[in-house]
């Protein structure tokens, strides 16, 4: 069955609302995709420094100046990816990254 278009422009934006609909699904996808990776990347790291090896270990006992370097894996990772999450989302709504806060639309006179 064929369907005839009432204008040009009709078709033009039919065809642009699914090229929009798949390419916002595409950035979705990919952003959900990169979020993982980035939040594992991040628990790698904090994994090997939570878990130094029995020298590093041994190292951190004694020098106080390298103390900081052992953190404990849970709560760091919690911090840090909460941090990280709260940050991009006020990034992504027009907010302030820096406090976390959402900039409120302004309405002209």
């Amino acid at each position: 069955m064929r369907r005839y278009f009432e204008s040009r422009e009709e078709i033009l934006v039919r065809l642009a609302t699914t090229a929009w609909t798949e390419w916002s699904e595409d950035v979705l996808r990919r952003l959900d995709q990169a979020g993982a990776l980035s939040t594992a990347a991040l628990a790698a790291a904090f994994w090997q420094y939570s878990h130094p090896g029995e020298a590093l270990s041994r190292l951190y006992a004694t020098d106080p100046r390298l103390s900081h370097a052992a953190v404990d894996f849970l709560p760091r990772v919690t911090l840090v990816v909460t941090a990280l999450s709260t940050g991009l989302m006020a990034e992504t709504a027009g907010g302030d990254a820096a406090t976390g806060t959402v900039a409120r639309s302004r309405s002209r006179d």
